[in-house]
């Protein structure tokens, strides 16, 4: 079991326990943050809880205004908080009004707070974590539902496992290509669906003659996005070729995660070659994959500077 996992069941247990129905939204994820302290310490040993709480947090609240399935009477509180907040450009403003209208129940403390900023962060298409005692607003990504992580939980062990070996073999393999990996701890539980390789930052030192600074490789996501792609409804899913009737094909999962981040490898290697433009036109004739992110991080460097990234690389 890893945190993300432990975390975000736990969630949906309180959600759908009967005793705790008729809470309100906040006392259901006082009850979470309870109930996310006790296993924690069965499964992990002692708790930081300034790590644990605002992730089970932030976690709760993500599920809630999220969830197709709530509570009775969540729904009509669901709406008109969403509603509210997505009156407010000003995050701060936002923040102002719910204090001053809701003064006589409001506590300055983690839940409440967390209340605010995750509100508004879904009606202004955010993510929102606790940064060094501060809710920051990151640019949302797709969520995985509960009853996905439910499907996935009989597979999870073999798949996680699989995973870090085809990930062992990606560092080796960028080595061979003068580039070295590096990574670095830090203080995040991580989103379920990235299977824990989001609670370290993955970078990549350059070969020098690329002549670049070392960039952060996001390994987290392109696990995501291996195991759980996302759908038509900007939700992620579990892979319907890998997990046809809800069983694991392990062939197909490999052959997919080792086109994946081969392609990523590939267009690293081609872009220390030839600058970014060039090396996605080579990595396409190739037959690789080239995400819609990495062709608008190119477009984006040659509106602003004017010329071709392959002349950038020639010229530095």
């Amino acid at each position: 079991m890893f945190p993300a996992f432990l975390i975000r069941t736990a969630i949906d247990w309180v959600r759908q326990n009967e005793s705790y129905l008729g809470l309100s939204p906040k006392e259901r994820c006082e009850q979470a943050v309870k109930t996310c302290h006790n296993l924690w310490e069965e499964e992990f040993g002692l708790v930081d809880k300034h790590l644990v709480e605002p992730s089970v947090i932030s976690a709760y609240w993500a599920e809630v205004f999220h969830s197709s399935e709530s509570p009775d009477g969540e729904d009509e509180w669901k709406e008109g908080i969403l509603k509210r907040s997505s009156q407010y450009d000003s995050f701060v403003e936002w923040q102002e009004w719910f204090k001053q209208n809701n003064s006589s129940v409001y506590k300055d403390d983690l839940i409440w707070n967390g209340l605010i900023a995750s509100a508004w962060a879904h009606t202004h298409q955010y993510d929102v974590m606790l940064v060094a005692d501060s809710w920051e607003f990151v640019p949302a990504t797709s969520y995985l539902p509960i009853n996905e992580i439910w499907r996935f939980e009989p597979h999870m062990a073999a798949v996680t496992e699989l995973m870090y070996e085809i990930w062992q073999e990606e560092k080796q393999a960028y080595a061979e290509i003068g580039f070295e990996i590096g990574e670095a701890k830090f203080d995040y539980l991580g989103k379920f669906e990235c299977l824990g390789f989001d609670t370290k930052k993955y970078f990549a030192i350059w070969p020098a003659k690329a002549k670049r600074d070392k960039e952060i490789v996001a390994i987290g996501e392109i696990v995501a996005d291996i195991i759980f792609p996302t759908s038509d409804d900007w939700y992620r899913a579990l892979d319907n070729v890998i997990f046809a009737h809800d069983s694991l094909d392990v062939t197909s999962l490999l052959t997919r995660a080792q086109y994946v981040f081969g392609s990523k490898r590939r267009l690293m290697e081609l872009t220390a070659e030839s600058g970014i433009e060039q090396a996605i036109r080579q990595a396409k004739a190739e037959g690789w994959l080239v995400t819609s992110e990495e062709e608008n991080a190119s477009s984006i460097l040659s509106e602003d500077l004017g010329i071709d990234s392959a002349d950038i690389a020639a010229k530095v």
